[in-house]
């Protein structure tokens, strides 16, 4: 396993299965666990990426055809990356 995910007191994976969670919720997890530990990663895009899953799982639980669900889930993220990119300061950028 990466130090980027070991540096956490719990696993993703591990807490995915004891949730029965979806394939979608423990990518989102992965993304969150990692955010702002992955060295050259805007944590900004670990975030974004993590929101796309959860979007596309809320919309396959709300029905939404596959199409449809990838459309929302692009929209949120890109939302998030252009609305909070330019407001994380330098420092707190890794690497």
């Amino acid at each position: 396993m990466y130090s980027h995910y070991r540096d956490t007191q719990y696993d993703a994976l591990f807490v995915s299965e004891q949730w029965d969670s979806s394939p979608a919720i423990f990518s989102a997890l992965k993304y969150l666990q990692r955010s702002g530990r992955k060295a050259g990663i805007d944590p900004i895009e670990d975030m974004a990426k993590a929101a796309w899953y959860i979007a596309y799982e809320a919309a396959r639980i709300a029905n939404l055809p596959s199409d449809k669900r990838k459309e929302l889930a692009d929209k949120i993220s890109a939302n998030l990356r252009e609305d909070c990119s330019c407001h994380v300061p330098t420092d707190a950028m890794p690497g």
